[in-house]
């Protein structure tokens, strides 16, 4: 996770970032482009609009260049099938766990699916994973959540770990996810 979830981040002075973050994200941008894809249902229930995600956004950018780290792009979807205002209540394909936005971002950015990564902390992150024939790493488990077969990490630190030790072949510590 880039950012820790604390419900409806509608200002950037909300934004909460681990501080081992920006390391991680340098230690897997040695070998992969950096994608972040987010549901932003809350544009849609109107609790903040697209203008103020950009601010966001642009202010999660400034915070990972200050520390040397960087993400490649950012999607994200506004929409919600029922609980949005008119002009965003849809089901649409971008929004998870459709795989609408990482097969955008794989044809936007040359992405071989097969060969990528998706690090999340919700059942609707791996489920977009599968969908879209990405390898799924689930950050956290809530009580009582069945996170499916893919490995369990508390922290993206761990995420990268994983990653980066099956691309040299080395085992994994994770917890591998539960059917």
């Amino acid at each position: 996770m880039v950012v820790e979830e604390v419900g409806f981040v509608s200002k950037p002075d909300q934004l909460q970032v681990p501080d081992a973050v920006p390391e991680a994200l340098n230690k897997l941008r040695e070998r992969f482009l950096l994608i972040v894809v987010t549901n932003q249902s809350g544009i849609g229930r109107g609790y903040y609009t697209e203008e103020n995600l950009l601010e966001i956004h642009t202010s999660l950018v400034t915070f990972l260049g200050e520390r040397g780290a960087a993400v490649d792009c950012i999607y994200f979807c506004p929409h919600h099938p029922t609980l949005a205002v008119p002009e965003y209540r849809q089901a649409c394909e971008c929004r998870k766990p459709e795989a609408g936005m990482l097969l955008r971002a794989a044809n936007t950015w040359n992405i071989d699916l097969a060969s990528s990564f998706m690090v999340g902390d919700a059942v609707t992150d791996m489920e977009a994973a599968r969908a879209a024939g990405v390898t799924g790493i689930k950050v956290g488990q809530d009580p009582g959540e069945n996170s499916g077969p893919e490995p369990v990490v508390q922290s993206l630190e761990e995420a990268a770990e994983l990653i980066l030790g099956r691309l040299s072949g080395q085992n994994s510590t994770a917890r591998e996810g539960t059917q």
